[in-house]
């Protein structure tokens, strides 16, 4: 499956990104510290990112909201993509 594949799916909310995440800890039988260091990981995957899109100027990556308004550097929280919206 493509990455471009994946992308819709996600975008018409076949699947989250807990439930992707929940399937690899499943089908690697990730337990115990291995959970913690997948945590970990991604913590630093999505730090990283985040780091990417700040030296951008202008919303150079073309990021928007879920209201289709763009998105700035700073004060504002990414739009989640959980079933009950708290995360």
């Amino acid at each position: 499956m493509s990455t471009e594949e994946l992308q819709k799916l996600l975008k018409d909310k076949e699947f989250t990104i807990e439930d992707v995440i929940q399937a690899i800890i499943q089908l690697n039988g990730i337990v115990g510290v291995g959970k913690i260091s997948l945590g970990d990981t991604l913590r630093d995957f999505c730090y990283h990112r985040a780091e990417d899109y700040r030296s951008k100027p202008d919303n150079a990556g073309g990021i928007r909201w879920e209201d289709g308004s763009p998105a700035k550097e700073g004060g504002q929280v990414w739009p989640s993509n959980h079933r009950n919206g708290t995360t």
